[in-house]
């Protein structure tokens, strides 16, 4: 398909600004339409830019293609220079992320590595895709959102916050159908991160006020389609935070759609994937009890629905398993258990020796006195 007519997205200045503060309370317009594009693919390039402490800029391009219908979406990351691919899945309501990690194609190893999920936003990876679900499938999950709080895009320093489905503030407008024109994602004056197992927090000093932006998405280039508008180009930059809430780009994803297919059919959207998966299950981690992620193994991106005897076989495993280890009791080897007999007998008998040696010196010591 030939591509339509381009328009061209002009921004405000303080969109463009990096590290500068904003007040989030004159939020911009977060009127969705009615109507929805639900039916179209595109294939394009990705350009990914990373800002190095060192001064050093790291680069690399991937090739996309992100296929629409109804409320399933599938998107398809290809690094073709150095054979990877990864995909990215949203089909009847459940989430799936698959890498290839048997490049040697050893007949004996999983072709792929697959973590499913019911989280609707997508989890950052090196193929962009939750950038790219930002672009062209994020209608849905805007129009669910009420409170101007939106799950970060970008992987966050504090992983177990994504379980929690944990969001930030943001400055959203949108375009006819709902998809983003653009969105700030603003930082209210807390870091999140990982020390020792627990999670530590970081606050700005008591001087600090409004917010400093965490990340910013903006459509550059868009066209119509159908009832709606899509993105040509577009652009995602992510800051880096100071200790001392200075900020800094520490990363940049621009992407462009090289051609278009309208009036996709749910049954072409299939993922291409093929081979042996393994599978790490993360759908029941929010429930009561929580569940851990549990594995098991496919093939061909056949995966077991949320009621199936598969899936419900599993969770009972799994379940089962972590009572085990919840209730399970230190079992010293017998060598071992011996030898803290031998260490507790020993300190009992030497307690009368110390005591006599601490009389003999302090007695010594008032002789001399």
């Amino acid at each position: 398909m030939t591509l339509p007519e381009r328009r061209k997205t002009i921004f405000p200045l303080s969109t463009l600004l990096i590290g500068v503060f904003f007040d989030p309370s004159p939020a911009l317009s977060n009127a969705i339409q009615p109507e929805s594009l639900r039916s179209f693919r595109v294939h394009g390039r990705l350009f990914y830019e990373v800002y190095l402490p060192t001064g050093t800029n790291s680069n690399w391009t991937r090739d996309f293609s992100i296929s629409i219908s109804s409320s399933n979406w599938v998107i398809e990351s290809f690094d073709k220079l150095n054979n990877q691919a990864e995909i990215s899945a949203r089909l009847d309501g459940v989430n799936y992320y698959a890498s290839r990690v048997n490049l040697s194609k050893n007949p004996t190893l999983n072709d792929y590595t697959v973590v499913v999920e019911d989280n609707e936003v997508p989890p950052s990876s090196v193929s962009g895709s939750s950038v790219l679900w930002l672009a062209f499938a994020s209608d849905n999950y805007f129009k669910s959102v009420t409170n101007n709080q939106y799950q970060p895009v970008w992987m966050l320093d504090d992983r177990t916050l994504r379980k929690e489905k944990y969001a930030v503030e943001g400055i959203l407008e949108t375009m006819e159908a709902g998809l983003p024109k653009h969105l700030i994602y603003l930082n209210p004056g807390i870091l999140y991160a990982r020390a020792s197992g627990q999670r530590a927090i970081v606050r700005a000093p008591a001087s600090f006020k409004g917010s400093i932006t965490n990340a910013i998405y903006r459509t550059i280039e868009t066209t119509n389609l159908g009832n709606g508008i899509i993105p040509l180009s577009f652009q995602f930059e992510r800051f880096g935070i100071q200790p001392d809430f200075t900020t800094y780009l520490l990363s940049r994803i621009t992407g462009r759609v090289n051609s278009i297919e309208p009036d996709v059919q749910a049954s072409d959207i299939s993922p291409t994937l093929k081979g042996t998966m393994f599978v790490i299950d993360k759908r029941f981690e929010n429930n009561k009890p929580a569940l851990s992620g549990f594995t098991y193994r496919t093939t061909n991106m056949a995966f077991p629905k949320t009621k199936s005897d598969v899936v419900t076989k599993q969770k009972q495993l799994a379940l089962k398993n972590q009572a085990a280890i919840k209730h399970k009791k230190p079992n010293y080897p017998t060598q071992t258990k011996k030898h803290i007999v031998v260490i507790v007998l020993s300190a009992f008998f030497a307690l009368p020796l110390v005591w006599l040696v601490y009389k003999h010196f302090s007695v010594s010591r008032k002789t001399n006195n």
